[in-house]
């Protein structure tokens, strides 16, 4: 068997790729034209990780933060950020149509993410960072858990998993809110209501009793850190769960697979439930959540494994960016090629740490 040669990351193409998500997308992309904030977010920061933010000059900045703070509405209960001029269905701010035009959580953390990785100067004048955490807090529920969006009847409206727990809390680390602040969050009933999603298995799940998922563990587990609620609660579980996402077979095995499954392509990826397929995405979910747990579970991870899987099969080395797995027939897509290139930093800076 001949060992084959590390591959490389394409840095060139990767900061093409993120620089034409700035512009003007291709047509595949119409469908996530309501979303255009989040890929502006992916590909700043994509940029940022790989040192090459300076390439976005500073017309383009002052333009990217016009487009944000034109996505900022301001409401009687509170204030915060839409996705995209998608949505904005009339100027006049007294009209039925507002009515139709709000706020949204995802939006206001990708919108506030935004400002300050371009260091904008005019955020503390222009955002009134009280009202921002009203909005926020009104969309905690009962249970603790965080809706996405009021109703128009004030009330907090849509699906509440962890993803919203956690985009809270990252809103409120933005705005440096302390307990005792006037519209601070419930952290009690939110730390409870994290608690009651993890499973048996120490995973993490949507809803109480639901299967575990790496992505959402993710979720559960930063939430807890960013708000001091991490130390003190046995992780055993939680880690062996994590480490057992990285999909990996004995050479055997590999024997067998490779006349039956594709699972031999996704050797050294991660998954993110039990018996699925390897996806760039939970790399990520899996490696941060890890880290967040533990400074020992490097010994644990085949870094060079993981490598090889996201610059070998996933990494698209014609347009630049990541696929989300390994099949050649994928196109690389904002979310992906973002969380390829920070698996790929955590893991330099993991072995730069340990050489050192």
């Amino acid at each position: 068997m001949t060992m084959s040669a590390m591959p490389e990351l394409l840095l060139e193409k990767h900061v093409r790729y993120f620089h034409r998500l700035l512009g003007i997308l291709p047509s595949q992309f119409q469908s996530a034209d309501s979303n255009k904030l989040v890929i502006i977010y992916f590909a700043l920061n994509g940029l940022d990780i790989l040192n090459k933010l300076d390439t976005v000059k500073i017309p383009e900045r002052e333009l990217l933060i016009k487009r944000i703070y034109e996505n900022y509405l301001v409401l009687p209960g509170g204030e915060g950020f839409r996705g995209s001029e998608t949505y904005n269905l009339g100027e006049n701010k007294s009209s039925s149509s507002y009515n139709y035009d709000p706020p949204n959580l995802a939006a206001t953390f990708i919108a506030l993410s935004i400002l300050f990785i371009l260091k904008d100067s005019s955020i503390v004048q222009r955002l009134d960072r009280d009202k921002i955490m009203k909005y926020v807090q009104r969309c905690q529920i009962q249970d603790g858990s965080f809706k996405p969006i009021l109703n128009l009847d004030g009330k907090p409206f849509g699906d509440s998993d962890l993803r919203y727990s956690m985009i809270a809390a990252t809103i409120r680390k933005f705005l440096k809110y302390d307990k005792g602040d006037n519209n601070d969050i419930d952290l009690k009933l939110l730390e409870a209501s994290i608690i009651s999603r993890k499973s048996y298995d120490g995973g993490f799940g949507s809803e109480v009793f639901t299967e575990s998922h790496g992505g959402l563990t993710y979720c559960g587990i930063s939430t807890l850190k960013l708000i001091n609620r991490i130390e003190g609660k046995s992780w055993d579980k939680t880690i062996d769960f994590l480490i057992h996402r990285q999909i990996s077979f004995t050479e055997y095995n590999k024997k067998e697979l490779e006349y039956e499954f594709n699972d031999i392509d996704d050797i050294g990826g991660f998954n993110g439930r039990l018996n699925k397929y390897g996806d760039t995405c939970y790399a990520f979910w899996c490696l941060g959540s890890l880290k967040i747990l533990s400074d020992e579970f490097v010994k644990f991870v085949d870094f060079t494994e993981l490598e090889k899987y996201l610059l070998n099969k996933t990494q698209n080395k014609i347009m630049g960016g990541f696929n989300k797995t390994s099949d050649e027939d994928e196109i690389p897509d904002p979310f992906h090629s973002f969380m390829g290139i920070i698996t790929l930093s955590i893991i330099n800076d993991e072995k730069s740490r340990n050489d050192g």
